[in-house]
């Protein structure tokens, strides 16, 4: 569980964001910027520091990242700017409730079948589990981030491709890894601080990518590619 969440972490700012940026340079949104980033960064140093200390994650400490990501949230939802209802001429509400309930159906069917394909993979190959978490398993659960910021970045919505990463690193060691932990204690179990700290120089390496020009570039894409193949 832990290995999935610190693999995808990973693989949404190196892999993700760096594709993205290569595709099409990334404005960075200020408040996006001086809140949101801060918080990952926060969450991803607090994350390492229980996990190489403590073993894994109790339930104590999912209950205050239980509360931690509800918080976030509704922060997020008061602090948004309020814009005029619009109608996409592409898409009926109608279709649109049902194309987001399909959406759900299909990543859970997904995820099952990523499952599967890595428990596979991994007695075929004879590898560890927490190899296969940290680089198959977390690919596989990324790809709705990669399919989301890719084409936000081809269509100039940078603000969606950038946040989408972010949050999604959030809610993962918040949200996700708090109910976990909440429903049984989590270990980290073949993982050490190799993949920690390639999970902190990720999440806090972008802090200097994005600050440096108020965007993220092709060479901010390109080195952020060359970290996660350096990091596989």
């Amino acid at each position: 569980c832990i290995g999935n969440v610190v693999g995808s972490n990973i693989c949404n700012i190196a892999l993700i964001l760096g594709l993205s940026a290569l595709l099409s340079p990334l404005a960075v949104n200020a408040e996006l910027f001086k809140r949101d980033l801060p918080i990952m960064i926060l969450a991803s140093v607090v994350l390492t520091v229980v996990c190489l200390f403590c073993g894994g994650i109790g339930r104590v400490v999912g209950l205050l990242f239980t509360i931690g990501i509800i918080a976030y949230t509704i922060i997020g939802i008061k602090s948004s700017p309020e814009k005029c209802e619009t109608h996409s001429p592409e898409m009926s509400r109608t279709a649109a409730y049902f194309a987001v309930i399909g959406g759900l159906l299909a990543l859970v069917g997904g995820a099952k079948l990523i499952l599967l394909g890595a428990v596979a993979i991994e007695k075929h190959f004879g590898v560890a589990d927490e190899f296969v978490a940290l680089t198959v398993v977390a690919i596989g659960t990324s790809l709705p981030e990669l399919a989301t910021s890719v084409v936000a970045a081809k269509k100039g919505e940078a603000d969606i491709a950038i946040g989408n990463v972010v949050g999604s690193n959030i809610f993962n060691i918040l949200g996700i890894l708090g109910v976990s932990a909440l429903l049984r204690p989590v270990a980290i179990e073949g993982m050490d601080w190799v993949d920690f700290g390639m999970m902190l120089v990720t999440a806090i390496g972008l802090w200097p990518l994005m600050g440096a020009r108020g965007r993220l570039g092709r060479f901010e894409g390109i080195l952020l590619l060359a970290v996660y193949g350096i990091y596989l």
